[in-house]
């Protein structure tokens, strides 16, 4: 349900409510005008096509940042920044629908997963040893 409030925000779908016609023959989302022809992928197949090149355009960019020690304070602070950039985010997206320049086809992903990923296991620093008896 997330990702139809957020295809709905960005404009992508429209409510059956919003449309002309009988509501009983109508799907409960469709694409917006302006996304005729498009197809609404499930995230994991979006996520697949967007990584499956290297970012090396101009106006492409990225980032990542991993490792160990993070504590579920910090992981729920950058959860907080993540939600907040992504706002931001769409709120450029929807100023910009006003430009009368040209438009590209563009995407972003923000994400946060506790993961220990394969590659960084052997530089994992050694667990500190429980403190002992005095």
């Amino acid at each position: 349900m997330q990702y139809l409030i957020r295809l709905d925000r960005l404009k992508v779908i429209e409510p059956a409510a919003r449309q002309p016609g009988p509501p009983a023959r109508q799907p409960p989302f469709q694409l917006a005008p302006g996304w005729a022809g498009a197809e609404v992928h499930s995230p994991e197949s979006c996520c697949s096509e967007f990584f499956a090149s290297a970012f090396a355009g101009t106006l492409e960019e990225f980032f990542f940042h991993g490792g160990y020690g993070w504590t579920d304070e910090a992981l729920t602070q950058i959860k907080r920044a993540l939600r907040a950039a992504s706002r931001e985010c769409a709120e450029i997206i929807e100023r910009d629908r006003t430009s009368t320049q040209p438009k590209n086809g563009a995407a972003f992903v923000l994400a946060l997963r506790p993961l220990e990923l394969q590659r960084l296991r052997s530089i994992r620093p050694a667990s500190p040893a429980p403190p002992g008896p005095k």
